[in-house]
């Protein structure tokens, strides 16, 4: 509801149609990725997953987007990419998927 409302608001402030104002984005395909985890440690800590964070990152370059999160409610680590190529962001987010379970992952892992 919020979104909708600041929506409705910036295209009333901008004077100017919807169209006109998402003329310009561009939907990218999106993926995520759960990883069951034994403990919450800080990303920083976790050297190995830093190291693909990194090198995913620097492939993506101005044409994807990379979260990287725990679940507030689960001992699950998350794992958001979006990009051009829906494989490629397929394979990054396993990638990443694998360094965290094999740093901090649970008995039972990815889903």
């Amino acid at each position: 509801m919020i979104t909708a409302l600041s929506l409705i608001r910036a295209t009333i402030d901008s004077g100017q149609p919807l169209s006109s104002l998402t003329s310009g984005f561009q939907r990218y395909p999106q993926v995520l990725v759960n990883i069951r985890v034994r403990e919450k440690l800080p990303f920083g800590d976790l050297l190995g997953v830093q190291k693909v964070v990194a090198e995913v990152q620097e492939r993506l370059s101005q044409n994807g987007r990379l979260l990287l999160r725990y679940s507030g409610t689960e001992a699950l680590a998350r794992v958001m990419i979006e990009g051009a190529n829906q494989t490629e962001i397929e394979t990054y987010a396993q990638q990443i998927a694998r360094e965290i379970q094999r740093e901090i992952g649970a008995a039972s892992s990815v889903s």
